[in-house]
């Protein structure tokens, strides 16, 4: 995670978000499943949320605030993801749905259980690389899925971050594609909700923020959700006057943030959870109080 000292957190502002961070800690403690995992939900069309397959939040949770969590914990969620893998060498992102995934896990236990990261999780990914330089999307022979129609930014620079955590070296060749990709995805990804992820995938797979499209970076981007707000902080976008506090008001009285949708598909009811929008927050909250510049009240 970097730090940015041009928005260090007011001393004023300090003791609250250290408060925040303490009880969201505390909170994703008490989320945690038996089985190890953080949960996920998809929405439903009345607006409800449904428990779902919590592989995907369970990863994202690890990659975003792993650090901050106690180890014991940090254990059972890596023993979850362990289980959820398949003979092929994916993980299902819904067992229901047969949609794979595979870069943000293997970045999570390049991340927490390196010894368990052999050559062929990087061959793996590899697999998927067009000869023009962009991975694809989907693990799939069907034509329809290996468009370039389908082609996200995120989940290319979420397969270089993972590429990066195993030590395997991507080619220029590679990177100088992706980053086109991201300069043409000038309203988000396809596949997530918030317009910032981009800039927060992008920043994290080791991009600058020049060069992610101005539409994606600018503070009017930051919108009024604690989701939005979080990941361009992450990103490096200095926030402005009402990011702090949108992230600070939105915390509920468990400690937690409401579930946000955050990923989706074609045609279907978007997926988030608390789990989700509070480990992106944490982590947030954790960078304002982190950066060098920051000083405590007296």
């Amino acid at each position: 995670m970097k730090s940015y000292p041009e928005y260090a957190a007011r001393p004023a502002q300090l003791k609250r978000i250290t408060l925040a961070i303490q009880s969201c800690v505390e909170a994703l403690q008490r989320s945690q499943l038996q089985n190890g995992a953080f949960p996920f939900s998809q929405r439903q069309s009345d607006g409800s949320w449904q428990a779902c397959h919590p592989i995907f939040s369970t990863v994202t949770v690890l990659l975003c605030i792993g650090k901050l969590l106690p180890g014991s914990d940090v254990q059972r969620a890596i023993d979850y993801v362990v289980t959820c893998r398949e003979s092929d060498g994916l993980w299902d992102y819904d067992p229901g749905m047969d949609i794979p995934t595979v870069a943000c896990a293997l970045a999570a236990l390049s991340n927490y259980a390196p010894d368990l990261i052999e050559q062929s999780d990087s061959d793996l990914l590899l697999s998927v690389l067009r000869p023009d330089g962009v991975f694809l999307t989907w693990y799939s022979d069907e034509d329809r899925w290996q468009l370039q129609a389908r082609d996200d930014a995120v989940v290319n620079c979420n397969v270089i971050y993972a590429l990066s955590m195993m030590g395997c070296h991507v080619t220029d060749h590679t990177i100088e594609a992706i980053a086109k990709l991201i300069q043409r995805s000038t309203t988000g990804s396809r596949y997530y909700t918030q317009r910032c992820m981009l800039a927060y995938a992008a920043v994290r797979a080791g991009f600058d923020l020049t060069e992610i499209p101005e539409e994606l970076t600018t503070q009017a981007m930051f919108e009024d959700s604690p989701l939005s707000v979080a990941q361009s902080i992450c990103a490096g976008i200095p926030p402005n006057e009402e990011a702090i506090p949108i992230l600070l008001d939105t915390q509920c009285a468990d400690g937690l943030w409401p579930a946000q949708p955050w990923c989706t598909g074609e045609g279907l009811e978007p997926w988030g959870s608390n789990a989700v929008t509070t480990a992106f927050c944490l982590e947030a909250l954790n960078l304002l109080v982190t950066t060098p510049n920051s000083t405590h009240d007296d």
